[in-house]
Order: structure tokens, then sequence, then C-alpha cells
């Protein structure tokens, strides 16, 4: 039998206690909740380019899954920002699918620990929004993502952090 993670829908044909991919006690379903997903690009800095991330919100956290498919990625169509999104989607849909991941980083930042969100039109046309977020120890993560899941997104962000 299938176990399948309640918040990153990821398939193991073992149980586990935790999920090995997000984390998320597997135990307690109820322990935390699925509110948003969406394919985006995470930044270390303003100055490099973004890598693929599948973003994910909860009740509890903000979980950025970089991770892509063991087997190669498939076809690329719509020039460089198309490559990052069909990267990131294909990567959360072999997740989704449950096949072999290989996994770069996941970063989990928990909402009680955000002191500040601002968000910013950025890119070609002012296409993307950028979410900027500081936690109460100064580290600071950028995320890219389209404009039109933004005002979703950080609608429900800061429902989450007051």
């Amino acid at each position: 039998m299938k176990t399948v993670c309640h918040i990153c829908k990821f398939k193991m044909d073992d149980a586990f206690d935790n999920c090995p991919q997000c984390g998320t006690n597997l135990a307690d379903a109820n322990a935390e909740r699925f509110i948003l997903s969406i394919a985006a690009d995470q930044h270390e800095t303003l100055e490099e380019l973004g890598v693929n991330v599948m973003l994910t919100l909860t009740d509890k956290r903000i979980i950025m899954v970089n991770a892509e498919k063991e087997e190669g990625s498939g076809p690329v169509r719509g020039g460089i920002a198309g490559a990052f999104i069909h990267g990131a989607i294909e990567g959360y849909k072999a997740a989704v699918d449950g096949k072999a991941l290989k996994l770069r980083a996941i970063t989990s930042i928990q909402l009680s620990d955000i002191a500040s969100l601002t968000v910013e039109e950025s890119g070609f046309l002012k296409r993307f929004r950028l979410f900027t977020i500081t936690d109460k120890d100064g580290k600071i993560y950028y995320t890219a993502f389209g404009k039109k899941a933004a005002p979703e997104w950080e609608s429900e962000i800061r429902k989450r952090i007051g």
C-alpha cells in the first residue's frame, strides 16, 4: 500500500513518520494543513538567477522544494522563463507521481518566524512578483512567480503572519 503525503502529495512505497520530501508529520494529517502550491523561482540574492522550486504554503510554514527528475527533464518551451516554470512543474509532477526525484534543497520557513513580507513587481514588463521574506533572525528569502497568483499568495501569507 502506498503512503501519500497530505501536503506535497509525494507517494511512498513505505510508511514513514515524516514525509521524506517536505518533512510533514504523516501520522497526524491534522497537524498541518495544505493551503496553496505553485512553481516559482527562489533567489539567494537579487543579483543571481533563481532556481526552480515548488512553493507550498501550509497553515504553519512555507516550503520550497528544489528538485529535479532523476531521468532528466522533458521538452522545454517558451524561452528561459518557460524553462524555469516547466522544470519546477515537471519536478512537482514527478513528486506527485511518486517518481524518483533528485532533491537539491528543501527550505522550510515557519510562518511564526516571519518578521516581514514585501511584494514588488519585477521582470520584463513587470510580469512577475518578487516576494521578499525576512525572518526574525534577519535571514532574507527571495521568491518570484507570476502576477496572477501573487494577490492570493500575499493575502494568505499576511493572514497567517498577522
